[in-house]
């Protein structure tokens, strides 16, 4: 009861564990993450990007919008984003995308997420 007042449910925190699994697996350098559109502040360093994040949670629905970067064939950042649904099931929990949907344990999260981005990432949009 305490964690929904708090908007601390399981569901979000395991959606929000999706940009931690995310940053593991996408073999990107959190130091090397700099936007080349902008030129920077006034010392030409550029801003950081987030690799992944999780946006526009809705705890009643368990909707939300996953974004992420990847790289185009000439190796420039591209910002995607995928809408999802995450769902508790039994001991774990079921993420849905389009017509898609991957079920994940509540445990070991990190590794068994990744199927679910990879399907998050078949259903993408570039923004």
């Amino acid at each position: 009861m305490i964690k929904q007042l708090l908007g601390l449910s399981d569901e979000k925190r395991m959606a929000s564990q999706l940009c931690k699994a995310y940053f593991e697996f996408s073999g990107f350098e959190a130091e090397a993450l700099e936007d080349g559109n902008d030129l920077g502040d006034w010392l030409g360093l550029g801003d950081k990007l987030m690799v992944s994040e999780v946006k526009s949670f809705d705890q009643k629905t368990g909707d939300f919008i996953f974004c992420f970067l990847t790289t185009d064939k000439d190796n420039n950042l591209v910002k995607n984003q995928s809408r999802l649904n995450i769902k508790k099931s039994g001991g774990g929990f079921i993420f849905t995308a389009g017509n898609k949907h991957e079920e994940v344990s509540g445990k070991n999260e990190v590794s068994s997420l990744k199927a679910v981005i990879e399907m998050a990432k078949t259903v993408s949009e570039v923004v």
